[in-house]
């Protein structure tokens, strides 16, 4: 006698579309957590050129001055949590401009923490 035996594989295609889409959305949601940190990461270093530019250039605004003028320039970015550091030199003409911001992932189970962007610019005059 024959005995036919049958397989039943009921179920194993949405198991293994399961294994496969948590392994492909970890990598497109990792793809844009990195793009969002390169593009933050460039405002920061853009704001920190034109306070540069701008305290370099009219030396008598002040420090809270170009803090709020590079609080009113950010796009994208919380104004209230970027931190900006200026220091004059007294030697030199030179002005040395530190920007900083907390970066916090949109989707903490690709990066679990979140750490600061930061830049330091030197303007010479």
């Amino acid at each position: 006698m024959n005995r036919v035996h049958v397989v039943r594989e009921e179920g194993t295609s949405t198991l293994e579309f399961a294994l496969v889409a948590l392994v492909l959305f970890t990598f497109i949601f990792g793809i844009i957590e990195i793009g969002r940190v390169i593009y933050l990461q460039h405002e920061v270093n853009a704001v920190a050129l034109e306070v540069a530019r701008v305290v370099g250039g009219e030396p008598f605004l002040s420090d809270d001055e170009a803090r709020r003028w590079a609080q009113s320039r950010v796009t994208l970015l919380d104004p209230g949590a970027l931190t900006v550091t200026i220091s004059r030199s007294q030697t030199r003409r030179e002005v040395t401009v530190s920007v900083s911001y907390p970066y916090s992932p949109v989707v903490p189970l690709v990066f679990n923490r979140g750490w600061t962007l930061q830049t330091n610019v030197v303007f010479h005059y």
